[in-house]
């Protein structure tokens, strides 16, 4: 599931709960009480609520949400994905994959062991690191 971590992101960016509350809710009578309710997951915001705060924080959507996704760097030959506290490594030459759990080996063998698609791949480091 992916979230809104709000307080992470204001905290991040040097932002407020004054003026976040006043940004978000500017016809509310009460505007820190409905930021409030958002923080403690009492409420949502709505579509056009997130648009503006990736407007007023000049950053994509996508950045305000927390998915659980890989992040990837290429270099040369090894593809690093990281992801929380793991990272895997996969060598693109002979196709072997090196996974460690903070800084603990406990992966290092070839995936795929046939012909395999990215997604199918990702799908496979998410198996083996939940």
């Amino acid at each position: 599931m992916s979230v809104i971590n709000l307080k992470k992101i204001m905290d991040k960016r040097g932002a407020t709960t004054n003026e976040i509350a006043a940004f978000l809710f500017p016809d509310n009578g009460h505007p820190d009480k409905a930021l409030r309710r958002v923080l403690r997951e009492e409420t949502e915001l709505t579509a056009s609520q997130i648009s503006a705060l990736a407007s007023y924080f000049d950053i994509p959507i996508n950045d305000l949400f927390e998915i659980d996704q890989w992040d990837c760097v290429n270099d040369n030959d090894t593809i690093t994905l990281k992801k929380g506290d793991y990272t895997a490594q996969l060598n693109t030459v002979n196709m072997s994959t090196k996974i460690w759990h903070d800084k603990s080996l406990f992966h290092d063998r070839i995936i795929p062991q046939k012909s395999i698609s990215l997604r199918d791949y990702i799908e496979e480091l998410n198996n083996l690191t939940s």
